[in-house]
């Protein structure tokens, strides 16, 4: 079940950075389960959340909601446990993951290194989670190969108000015994952010 170069082609075109993204039916390509969606959560600066390590392994329009329209922590819970990503991983389609970015499912497809859990039952044993918060893009830099002029945001008012709902139904959300795990990530220095370090 190794990828065609026509396959390839298509997983390319298909998965650019249009909104509109078709999602590409791989049943049978995959071996195995990804473990990321259920152990991963990325807020992106815009508040939208993704069941993933990297927005950009994944469809755009797959994203589980926006942290700003969170109402409470049963709300975060369903959209977590019942993300179009997760949904593509235990039916083995994988629709809604781009083939030709992700590292793991590259790798997976074309009979390389897998990682991937071989029984869907080992998915609901994760008690490890890791939270991703790309929220701020400050930097004290402009490296051209990033960005070509000085970001600094002095003021973050969105960025408050995710983290705001962040606190209050994102975090309770997990079982007390899970380890969490917060990452301050993104195209910004997360020490030069004033409402990271206040955060921290």
């Amino acid at each position: 079940n190794m990828l065609t170069e026509a396959q390839k082609k298509s997983f390319a075109k298909l998965n650019s950075s249009r909104q509109d993204i078709p999602k590409i039916d791989k049943t049978g390509l995959v071996t195995g389960y990804c473990a990321i969606p259920w152990n991963s959560l990325m807020i992106i600066e815009s508040g939208a959340m993704f069941n993933c390590h990297c927005q950009g392994y994944v469809t755009p329009q797959s994203s589980i909601g926006n942290i700003l329209k969170l109402e409470s922590i049963d709300q975060f819970k369903s959209w977590f446990d019942n993300s179009e990503v997760k949904q593509g991983i235990l039916d083995l389609s994988y629709k809604a993951c781009k083939a030709d970015i992700c590292p793991s499912l590259i790798n997976n497809i074309n009979k390389g290194l897998n990682v991937f859990l071989k029984h869907k039952e080992q998915l609901n044993r994760i008690r490890s989670r890791t939270l991703l918060l790309d929220i701020d893009t400050s930097c004290n830099l402009k490296c051209p190969t990033c960005r070509p002029n000085l970001l600094m945001e002095k003021q973050n008012p969105l960025g408050e108000k995710i983290l705001e709902k962040f606190n209050n139904f994102v975090l309770p959300a997990f079982d007390q015994d899970d380890e969490i795990i917060i990452r301050l990530s993104g195209g910004g220095e997360f020490l030069v952010s004033s409402i990271i370090r206040n955060y921290v």
